[in-house]
């Protein structure tokens, strides 16, 4: 499921200081050096801390490791959050400031215990940093069998490292985090120590002599995914073809989802993906020399637009014989939806699902159209992560009210359930098109579409009551007061207010309960 994604209307005058500043690249050792992440001095910088990742614990604390007074070591750069008492992960055992020296045999074999230990209590934070520190001993990667690091890989994946921030975040400015006192992290900061730390693995297994197969390209292309780096998908995708690498379905979706959403996490390019004429003109092709205008340079338009592109790929895909899945149509959905091609998005629908948008329009609530119904063994059954990408799409194509009705549908046709994060990007898009915009903006389209202020209490009547029985997040509560506000409804307000700060109140107890039962050694306080 595609999380974390906002996509609201256009930012204040502080939200463009949130931008990162221009980017460098460090090269990642992958087949002929092609591969570029992005490098700490791209981002803004934040003030350092002693440990960056929230309830990570220092697993070498139980085990009496290498401390960082007791060897020095200058090798590969691990991120911050993954270090040792702030020292680098990577150990290079030399001549130790202590009487006692520790062998090069006794380090690795803690480390062995240490990776074993964690991987069997599948804990992905504690085993990456265990597995940071033994992977600086070649002969530690070159023994360990090809299932042991099949399984290791598995563990590190995005939705561990990173999705949690994303929920976090999406509704959070970066100025709102870099103003608070506490431990708090960007989120690009999350992306970037996350990625850098696959990137020191991942190179240390190159200069074992190993190569890269389709697993670890499926590690790569997920964090790609997961952080909306679309440059580097592309990067992914030549390399793979350059080792002669066949894409599976999930490659090929993690692939066109790295595109298609690409810096959708972005401070800036996040508040310009409603499709209005002023969005698409500026997404046009810039001559060469030119930078694009700012939150508008993660996708382009026309010929040589996203849509273009998605499509050339799709067809590499079908004649490759890799079968397309509902995800990968959903995909293409997107592609077509971000450049305003609502007739190809409802063409995908009739065509894969035989979903004639038009007819259900006009269909009573209760009513089914009969067609041909895909089992629900096939690879296009109708998903939620299908529910997601219709209510975004119609919703940032300033269909809101056919977003509702299609979605419904599918719910009640195939048994699929609207999900939260679906009925968050309903709500998101219902409060955006029915906001008040200046009268005067009649050429640049901001009025399309544009729903009554009473909409936003309508839909939360819906949404909240039988059958779907939502449970309002704060993100919701925080639109609907906004909402009642600009409607002067003080008492509807003041209610919601009310409701808002319970719902903040039973979180902040339930975050303090679960540090409080968690084990000494992975406590905050002991981290």
């Amino acid at each position: 499921m595609v999380t974390g994604r906002t996509s609201i209307d256009a930012p204040t005058a502080s939200e463009k200081c949130g931008n990162p500043v221009s980017r460098s690249t460090a090269t990642l050792g992958i087949p002929n050096g092609v591969l570029s992440w992005p490098s700490n001095a791209d981002y803004v910088s934040h003030p350092p801390r002693e440990d960056r990742l929230p309830l990570q614990h220092d697993i070498e604390n139980r085990k009496k490791p290498v401390r960082r007074a007791d060897v020095v070591s200058k090798t590969e750069q691990v991120p911050e959050a993954f270090q040792e008492d702030g020292a680098a992960v990577s150990v290079k055992i030399g001549q130790a400031s202590t009487a006692e020296t520790l062998t090069l045999r006794d380090t690795t074999r803690r480390s062995y215990e240490d990776v074993l230990d964690t991987l069997q209590e599948e804990e992905p934070q504690l085993l990456l940093k265990a597995f940071l520190q033994a992977s600086e001993d070649p002969d530690f990667l070159r023994s360990l069998p090809a299932t042991t690091v099949s399984e290791i890989l598995r563990v590190f994946d995005p939705k561990h490292f990173i999705d949690p921030f994303k929920i976090i975040h999406r509704d959070l400015h970066p100025w709102q985090i870099s103003y608070r006192h506490d431990d708090t992290r960007q989120l690009k900061d999350v992306f970037v120590d996350f990625t850098r730390a696959i990137e020191v693995l991942l190179t240390r297994w190159r200069q074992t002599g190993r190569s890269f197969g389709l697993a670890e390209y499926k590690i790569l292309l997920n964090i790609v995914r997961a952080t909306g780096d679309g440059e580097t998908a592309d990067i992914l995708y030549r390399a793979m073809r350059m080792d002669g690498i066949q894409l599976d379905t999930t490659c090929w979706n993690y692939f066109f989802e790295a595109r298609c959403w690409s810096h959708a996490y972005d401070p800036i390019a996040r508040h310009k993906l409603r499709v209005i004429p002023y969005h698409m003109v500026s997404r046009l092709p810039v001559k060469r020399g030119r930078e694009p205008r700012p939150g508008f340079g993660n996708y382009y338009t026309g010929d040589t637009g996203l849509k273009t592109e998605m499509i050339k790929k799709f067809d590499i895909m079908v004649k490759r014989g890799t079968t397309a899945d509902a995800t990968t149509f959903s995909m293409l959905i997107v592609a077509m939806g971000r450049e305003g091609d609502m007739a190809g998005v409802r063409s995908i629908l009739r065509k894969v699902w035989d979903i004639d948008v038009d007819a259900i329009l006009e269909l009573d609530d209760d009513s089914f159209i009969t067609n041909n119904q895909p089992s629900r063994q096939s690879p296009s059954y109708p998903t939620q992560h299908l529910l997601f990408t219709l209510a975004h799409v119609f919703g940032s194509n300033n269909e809101l009210p056919a977003a509702l009705r299609i979605i419904d549908y599918i719910s009640r046709k195939y048994s699929v359930e609207i999900d939260n994060e679906t009925w968050a990007q309903l709500f998101e898009w219902t409060f955006v098109l029915s906001t008040p915009r200046y009268k005067g903006r009649k050429s640049d389209g901001a009025q399309l579409g544009q729903l009554p202020l009473a909409s936003v209490e309508n839909l939360w009547n819906t949404m909240t009551s039988e059958p779907y029985n939502v449970k309002p997040t704060m993100p919701m509560y925080n639109r609907r007061i906004r909402n009642l506000w600009k409607r002067q409804m003080l008492d509807p307000m003041l209610e919601a207010m009310r409701a808002g700060k319970k719902l903040h109140n039973q979180q902040v107890k339930r975050s303090r309960a679960m540090v409080k039962d968690l084990p000494e050694e992975i406590s905050m306080d002991g981290a």
